[in-house]
């Protein structure tokens, strides 16, 4: 009859009920690993460096890598459109024009980078989380006339290396430079919104 009292392991049998330590077993042979494995090369640490321009707007944002708006899917008509692959999520604010030299009247350009809903129409309005926009904004001071009104899912971004200065322009009319409130959507209903590494005068 088996003797559930000792554990065969080999050459020597050990008690089930008894601790041992491996290197004391005698026949335990020691396993020499290092030859299993490639030496690899050893990391070297940090490096600091100074870009010259952020990475995220160096980015190609028109190929199929780039980020689009899933939930437009929802919507049959703009399946139908093909809008859910050409809705453009990112946007730069000089390509509408804005100029960050200090002089004019900004305003309208960057609001139009915040409403493009890329059909020609406007995402005032729009459907609850299922357009949103990620802002950049170059280097830059950028004179506004009136306040910039975001929309929910909305993330204004300026250059980290040299951020953005938003400047009320002089005659500058309202309280704030820009309002986080999407006064088309419900108090409850709007938020996801952000402002960063942007300067504000």
């Amino acid at each position: 009859m088996f003797d559930h009292s000792v554990l065969a392991t080999g050459p020597a049998a050990l008690n089930r009920n008894a601790s041992y330590n491996p290197s004391n077993i005698k026949s335990a042979k020691p396993l020499k690993v290092e030859a299993k494995f490639e030496t690899a090369a050893a990391c070297s640490g940090p490096v600091t460096s100074n870009p010259t321009s952020f990475w995220m707007d160096q980015q190609d944002h028109t190929g199929n890598a780039r980020g689009y708006a899933p939930f437009l899917r929802e919507r049959q008509e703009l399946i139908e459109q093909g809008d859910f692959y050409t809705y453009k999520t990112y946007r730069n604010v000089q390509s509408y024009g804005a100029k960050g030299d200090g002089t004019g009247d900004q305003t309208a350009a960057i609001q139009n980078a915040l409403n493009d809903d890329s059909r020609g129409g406007n995402r005032y309005q729009g459907p609850l989380a299922a357009q949103p926009a990620h802002v950049f904004i170059p280097s830059g001071t950028y004179q506004l006339s009136s306040k910039l009104d975001l929309r929910k899912g909305t993330i204004i971004m300026g250059d980290p290396n040299n951020p953005p200065v938003l400047k009320a322009a002089p005659g500058f009319s309202g309280d704030v430079l820009v309002d986080g409130y999407d006064a088309a959507s419900a108090a409850e209903t709007s938020f996801m919104t952000q402002l960063r590494n942007v300067i504000i005068e």
